[in-house]
């Protein structure tokens, strides 16, 4: 765009040369047109500003590894004059664990047309993305000037880690003990601190369980059928951190994705847990079906990670954890391995490490399973507890 201005400007003096040189009324008119075409140009740009709309919406494209996510630019252009320069800059921030990457997209647009631009954006890493469209411009058709339209409202979107399948019956062992009030949505029980359903009553039932005020507004016995209470079989400590290689996240984000589908899988309730800095203490999600998982998820791909203080409270983690205690974390800390060698429940430490050949440490109350970043399936195969 310099360039050309430069050019502009070389050109218009030498128009002036040559009005000097020759001093005839055409050589006039010409110096005069081009000495006003810049500010007829100015007009028209700002007048195709106007009549610009430009819309940004993402869609995936992989739905297997969702490492690539497709956008699409709509622009529509409402004036009678053609817009042959349009130019929008995406950046795409990844939210979890920082770091962005920028995309420049020019192309026209036809008078009182429509045009679908469409691209995609692309990430090494997991985790929650912010892609916003910070600075449109609309040049003239010289590119003598621009217009800048405001920037659009950022899109977000989740770069999933995959759910992997494993050999192995993963938590093969645990049982639900932990009394907690938490209840079944689709199975009655014994419990009669939580009313499941009220139906018309059956011979053989109860009569305790007769809901009285009931039957004597419609006339007939009703009978009450309690809840089934659902406890976490195993809680979930997460360890976020970037503090090596962001790699190392990768695969302890597919580790948990692929725990928790394993026990929704198998009808286990769990228990997922973690540091999350914006309310600056830990969290927990309770995990019972797909949709509890897939919320979870999705709360976990947009905690962002600590830059500094605790990763997780393991003084504070006794009163959450219910059932089995799994730690997942990429760091290597033997502090922290004692520390878990005192808690009361079994414990299994999930470590995501780039190393290989790491033994496994056995113990009536403890083991330690190191996971390969690369390839947590892999790592996983022939793993039962």
């Amino acid at each position: 765009m310099v360039r050309v201005k430069l050019l502009y400007v070389a050109a218009l003096i030498g128009l002036g040369v040559f009005v000097i040189a020759f001093r005839g009324p055409i050589a006039v008119v010409l110096f005069l047109a081009f000495l006003a075409l810049p500010v007829f140009l100015k007009a028209a740009t700002l007048w195709m500003r106007k009549s610009l709309t430009i819309t940004v919406s993402t869609a995936f494209a992989d739905e297997q590894t969702k490492r690539e996510v497709r956008y699409q630019i709509s622009a529509h252009n409402r004036s009678f004059l053609p817009i042959t320069a349009c130019q929008v800059t995406l950046t795409c921030k990844n939210q979890m664990i920082g770091g962005q990457e920028s995309q420049t997209i020019r192309f026209s647009i036809p008078a009182r047309g429509r045009r679908l631009v469409q691209g995609a954006v692309t990430s090494a890493h997991y985790g929650s993305f912010r892609l916003s469209a910070f600075r449109i411009r609309v040049y003239d058709w010289f590119w003598l000037f621009h217009s800048n339209l405001k920037p659009l409202p950022p899109v977000s979107f989740l770069l999933w880690p995959p759910a992997e399948e494993v050999s192995a019956q993963l938590l093969c062992n645990v049982h639900s003990s932990t009394d907690v009030q938490r209840y079944s949505a689709e199975r009655k029980g014994d419990d009669p601190s939580e009313l499941f359903g009220v139906r018309e009553y059956q011979e053989g039932d109860r009569q305790q369980r007769i809901h009285w005020k009931l039957s004597s507004k419609t006339g007939s016995l009703m009978v009450k059928e309690f809840g089934l209470p659902i406890a976490n079989a195993v809680t979930m400590v997460i360890e976020l951190s970037v503090e090596e290689d962001a790699s190392l996240l990768d695969g302890l984000l597919e580790l948990v994705n692929t725990l928790s589908t394993d026990l929704v899988g198998r009808r286990i309730p769990h228990r997922v847990c973690w540091y999350r800095q914006k309310e600056g203490q830990d969290v927990c999600f309770d995990v019972a079906n797909d949709e509890e998982h897939d919320y979870m998820m999705s709360e976990l791909l947009q905690s962002e990670i600590p830059s500094s203080g605790p990763l997780f409270s393991l003084i504070h983690c006794e009163p959450l954890v219910q059932g089995r205690l799994v730690y997942l974390t990429s760091r290597e800390n033997a502090a922290r391995q004692e520390v878990l060698h005192g808690q009361a429940q079994p414990v299994t430490l999930f470590e995501v490490t780039r190393k290989e050949g790491l033994p496994q440490i056995l113990e009536p109350d403890f083991r330690r399973i190191p996971v390969m970043a690369h390839n947590v399936p892999e790592s996983l195969a022939g793993v039962e507890w």
